[in-house]
């Protein structure tokens, strides 16, 4: 099995005369493990018998999970536009809506029961939350509320200074810019109050692309009961509440109003931090009731979490009420987020949960993978250990223990 040596019996760290010591000798204790056909045969079957129903009981969990998904920003209802139309025409289209966007209902039939708790989300498609400027362009400080009135004093560069971390959305131009008469400008036109000359730029509260770019469509949810008529709806209570991570609603969001937050139609289609989705219009936010401070929208708060892929999805709400084999929920929807400049999807996703999580079919096939590879391997080497040639290990084996022509075997010195 293996070979243990010691070279000297002095204790490791007693140095000798000339400051040596077994440690940095390295004389100390060893073992030197000979691995064999057998040792190998055993080590992939232990690990083969222990990964295999490890995999077997995560893939049964994933599949057990009952996941649904209906993509929205290309229907016709959603968009006034043709499903198959350019992604151009469907953005001109929500721009004329001034920031309303437009409301429309799809539908999603349940195939098999789904006990509670069932988890809605929303699914962004060709959306990069992991873009290095993107995910940078934020001051942590200024959501925390510390300091939220002033972006150049909490980053140490003085009242009204240049850029920050929340570069390029710090501030807000009150000055006609190239995007109200038409360029491609990231300005905007705000007006100066009566009076006013030269007035000063407006901080944005809170600053930051990744707070710029909150997603804003709202979702209510009803259900038709399997064998009921087509108008008798009864309404999906979605619970918007603890969507978010209890330390980021703790530590990482102040109890301050958002100020001058992106409600401009032509880049974002309207809606602020806070608003109800109950009101089923132009709130950006959610809740049962209009919260109006950044700590109470938990919407905000999952969106500021950013995302590593470009197609990920964000938890909207969870749905405490069993849904049975034949329902069909109907989602309406307050299309407004502009996904169609880079040419993304929306989607809406229903789903139960496993102990493990949601539906995920790479854990449980890659233990199953593993396992069954080991077992393989463990049958190769079972066989070559029959093999009896010769002990390994076998110093007579070795070249300088051959017996020469005419001679005895001499040992190398």
């Amino acid at each position: 099995m293996g070979d243990t040596q010691q070279k000297d019996s002095t204790p490791p760290f007693q140095k000798d005369p000339k400051g040596r010591c077994a440690f940095t000798q390295q004389e100390m204790y060893a073992c030197r493990p000979v691995i064999t056909p057998r040792i190998l045969t055993f080590l992939f079957a232990a690990i083969g018998i222990l990964f295999i129903p490890i995999g077997a009981i995560a893939l049964s969990a994933s599949l057990s999970v009952e996941e649904l998904t209906a993509r929205y920003d290309n229907e016709p209802e959603c968009t006034n536009t043709d499903e198959d139309a350019p992604h151009g025409d469907k953005e001109l289209a929500l721009f004329g809506q001034e920031g309303f966007g437009f409301n429309c209902t799809i539908t999603i039939t349940i195939e098999e029961d789904m006990n509670e708790p069932i988890y809605f989300y929303y699914q962004l498609h060709n959306f990069y939350q992991n873009h290095r400027r993107y995910v940078m362009s934020r001051s942590d400080t200024q959501l925390r509320g510390d300091d939220p009135d002033n972006a150049g004093t909490f980053l140490g560069l003085g009242s009204g200074s240049g850029t920050s971390n929340c570069d390029p959305q710090e501030w807000q131009e009150r000055e006609k810019s190239d995007l109200a008469e038409g360029g491609d400008s990231p300005g905007f036109e705000l007006e100066c109050e009566d009076g006013e000359e030269d007035c000063e730029d407006l901080l944005i509260n809170p600053c930051g692309l990744v707070a710029w770019s909150f997603f804003n469509d709202t979702y209510n949810l009803f259900v038709q009961r399997d064998g009921s008529d087509s108008d008798d709806l009864e309404r999906l209570e979605v619970d918007e509440t603890d969507i978010a991570w209890e330390s980021d609603r703790k530590a990482k969001f102040g109890g301050y109003t958002a100020k001058n937050f992106n409600n401009i139609p032509r880049l974002r289609g309207g809606g602020a931090i806070g608003s109800s989705s109950a009101e089923g219009g132009f709130g950006g936010g959610g809740g049962s009731e209009n919260k109006t401070e950044v700590d109470d929208d938990e919407h905000f708060i999952v969106w500021m979490r950013t995302a590593t892929l470009p197609n990920f999805r964000k938890l909207w709400g969870v749905i405490n009420t069993k849904l049975f084999e034949g329902d069909v929920v109907h989602v309406r929807i307050n299309n407004r987020y502009n996904t169609y400049r880079f040419e993304g999807k929306k989607k809406v996703v229903l789903s139960t949960t496993s102990f493990l999580g949601g539906k995920n079919y790479f854990l449980g096939g890659a233990y199953l993978a593993v396992g069954f590879a080991c077992i393989v391997l463990a049958v190769v080497f079972a066989i070559l250990s029959q093999d009896k040639a010769h002990a390994t290990g076998d110093i007579n084996r070795c070249s300088w223990m051959k017996k020469p022509a005419g001679g005895e075997a001499v040992a190398p010195q």
